[in-house]
């Protein structure tokens, strides 16, 4: 769903996750550069869960935007863990 990762909401709980790991990648340690936020729970498991087919279902939906549920990871670590390596 595009329209919700395009969305503020899901850039104000990137920045939030970010900061809450001060900027450094969980995996490696890696300070700043070219970070991304990962959904422990991953997005795609969440939308199932909920039953999520509409932005304002996305919105509404505090586990999706649960920092708690964010980790910090270089572009490198995310990309590991999407492949299914065990970092």
């Amino acid at each position: 769903m595009a329209q919700i990762r395009h969305h503020q909401k899901n850039k104000e709980w990137r920045v939030s996750v970010f900061e809450v790991h001060g900027y450094v990648c969980q995996e490696c340690g890696q300070k700043g550069g070219n970070l991304n936020a990962h959904h422990v729970v991953t997005f795609e498991s969440l939308i199932k869960e909920h039953s999520i087919r509409t932005l304002e279902a996305a919105l509404d939906c505090d586990k999706l935007w649960d920092v708690e549920n964010g980790m910090t990871l270089c572009e490198k670590c995310h990309n590991t863990i999407h492949a299914g390596v065990k970092i």
